[in-house]
């Protein structure tokens, strides 16, 4: 069988469309259009109706679609395992992070990483949760580090690290006199915050719900810089991380309170369980476990540290 003319016929019924196909493949429409009859012609069988433009499948052409399905994802396994390969070979390493662990942890763990492997080149990019779980799910990085907990049967998930979440304001603002601030002290002021599907958000609602509490929230960002300036103009309250408002903090642009209830919110590595892990992603995995587990201890300390 000629697999060429049958990575054809997938794509065509993959997109449904002859057109979508040619483009993927780098191919014209008349050539996928004459490859796929050679297909149809050497076996003696239909695979598809195609009226006005529009591609359907036949009964025996679904049946052969999901072989094909089976097929070209290995294929596309055995490309990932060869380009990971090449990538450990120059040294790097992809990885997807949110904004909140990029800017907190992410530049501490790859300094103590590149302290023992110095010609390695973590290349970090931020996006949120949920498109860090998609990418990892298809293939695309090495590694992700959530803001939430994504389950997918595809995914190995671990809870790095868990952070403490503070009143946030100006200190010209109502709240700044208060030493602790209690539940349903948030009620009454203009909050806000980041957008709903953020890990910081959920962390917020679940605050709000577990203490029967209404926050008026006035603005949703998707970044933590932008809440921030938005309480330095003293426009409202936020509930943050220490390590995003520590800059401001010196600066005495904003003030922190702590939470009579604590607020907390954990931190996930991610990594596909279908995908090649070299031994340079392999020796990240754990060097940040180590940082992370290092950083936790010396969390655990501070807490129970006497006065």
């Amino acid at each position: 069988m000629n697999l060429h003319h049958l990575k054809i016929f997938y794509y065509v019924a993959k997109h449904n469309s002859l057109t979508k196909a040619a483009k993927e493949l780098e191919l014209t429409q008349p050539a996928v259009s004459l490859q796929l009859n050679k297909f149809q012609k050497k076996y003696n069988f239909k695979l598809f109706d195609i009226k006005v433009k529009k591609v359907h499948l036949t009964a025996l052409g679904k049946e052969i679609f999901e072989y094909c399905k089976t097929i070209f994802d290995i294929e596309k396994k055995i490309e990932t395992v060869i380009s990971d390969y090449q990538k450990s070979k120059a040294g790097l390493i992809s990885i997807f992070a949110t904004d909140l662990f990029t800017i907190s942890y992410l530049p501490a763990i790859i300094s103590e990483f590149t302290k023992k492997l110095p010609n390695i080149i973590p290349q970090t990019f931020t996006y949120p949760s949920a498109v860090i779980a998609e990418e990892t799910v298809n293939l695309i990085n090495d590694i992700g580090f959530t803001g939430y907990k994504i389950e997918h049967p595809k995914l190995v998930i671990k809870e790095l690290l868990s952070e403490s979440l503070h009143l946030v304001c100006h200190p010209d603002h109502p709240l700044s006199k208060k030493r602790v601030i209690m539940p349903h002290d948030l009620e009454t002021h203009n909050f806000i915050t980041h957008e709903k599907t953020a890990g910081m958000r959920r962390a917020i609602d679940k605050y709000a719900k577990d203490h029967n509490i209404k926050l008026n929230i006035v603005a949703e960002y998707d970044f933590s810089f932008l809440i921030m300036e938005m309480l330095k103009q003293n426009l409202g309250i936020s509930i943050l991380s220490k390590n995003v408002i520590a800059e401001a903090i010196k600066k005495k642009e904003v003030i922190c309170i702590p939470l009579s209830e604590g607020c907390f919110r954990s931190f996930y590595l991610v990594y596909s369980k279908e995908k090649y892990l070299s031994d340079t992603v392999k020796a990240f995995i754990n060097e940040t476990e180590i940082w992370c587990n290092n950083y936790n201890a010396k969390k655990i300390k501070e807490l129970t540290k006497p006065g």
